[in-house]
């Protein structure tokens, strides 16, 4: 069995760049000011993610002096460089690749959206304002059968699990509660697979003294993959979804699905996701090495 242990570092830059289509937007609705610009849901629950990509154009030197600008109902995002992943130049082309991930605030230490109501995101690039992309999203209160689960949801601890996928016990905990007592919850698809990261990780940690550990390990591993399996369908969640979308590769590879995992890691690595691009490239060349052998 391969080993499948990447070797890179996830390496955290300005705005992640995709040179591919990432969702099916039937119901997305913006205005395109400069380039092609998508968001990937206009109607969501408290707390829920929204990811916006798109490009800006350059010209000269100005790219240096023109770093994009996000409001929401006005405010500006601070922090920006945390939040948005990479700002990738086509020199050729002359235009930047955006990609956004409105999830969780680094800044305020808050969900961004989470409070109902609507909020107009608008991305302008920073010399002059002007206007690349706005669209509307529609945050919706939860239901009364979901109530119960949001404060399990927008816990400290369930957040580190979350964002950090630190094995924190008492995070871990709350998201296994809101699995199991809130299934069809908006939250649960995120708890689902943040726990299961955490968990991954933490498995893949384990020291390893005999071949038997190393069989043992992989197999533990490789039972994570139900807490992925989800994002195969939905494109919608935010960096979250696509860093499940490794892990469930990463999990079928251990369990010696191959093809299935090198088709989900080829869409990954061709997402130029610093990082996570990288690590689905070289394990897509360990399954490929393994394979000959």
């Amino acid at each position: 069995m391969v080993s499948m242990i990447p070797r890179t570092k996830c390496v955290v830059v300005f705005v992640v760049g995709l040179a591919v289509s990432l969702f099916a937007l039937p119901d997305a609705q913006g205005k395109t000011k400069n380039g092609d610009w998508q968001v990937s849901r206009t109607s969501i629950c408290i707390a829920e993610a929204v990811l916006l990509r798109g490009t800006m154009h350059f010209e000269g030197e100005e790219k240096k002096e023109n770093p994009i600008i996000v409001k929401i109902n006005g405010n500006i995002v601070e922090d920006r460089a945390r939040l948005i992943f990479k700002f990738r130049e086509d020199e050729k082309e002359g235009q930047c690749h955006v990609f956004l991930d409105l999830f969780f605030d680094p800044y305020s230490k808050r969900f961004f959206f989470d409070k109902a109501g609507k909020y107009e995101i608008v991305v302008s690039a920073g010399d002059n304002e002007n206007v690349l992309f706005s669209t509307t999203v529609d945050v919706r209160e939860p239901r009364d059968d979901e109530k119960k689960a949001l404060p399990l949801f927008q816990d400290q601890n369930s957040i580190e699990v979350l964002l950090t996928h630190n094995a924190n016990q008492k995070g871990i905990k709350n998201l296994s509660t809101l699995i199991k007592d809130y299934p069809e919850s908006p939250w649960a698809p995120y708890a689902r697979i943040g726990v299961g990261i955490a968990l991954f990780e933490s498995a893949k940690r384990k020291p390893i003294k005999s071949k038997e550990d190393v069989l043992n390990k992989q197999k533990e591993m490789a039972a994570f993959a139900d807490h992925f399996a989800g994002v195969r369908e939905d494109k919608s969640m935010g960096m979250i979804g696509l860093k499940a979308k490794f892990y469930l590769a990463y999990c079928l590879a251990l369990d010696g699905n191959y093809d299935d995992s090198q088709t989900i890691l080829s869409e990954v690595a061709g997402l130029d996701v610093p990082g996570l691009s990288g690590k689905a490239k070289n394990m897509l060349n360990e399954i490929k090495t393994h394979r000959k052998e």
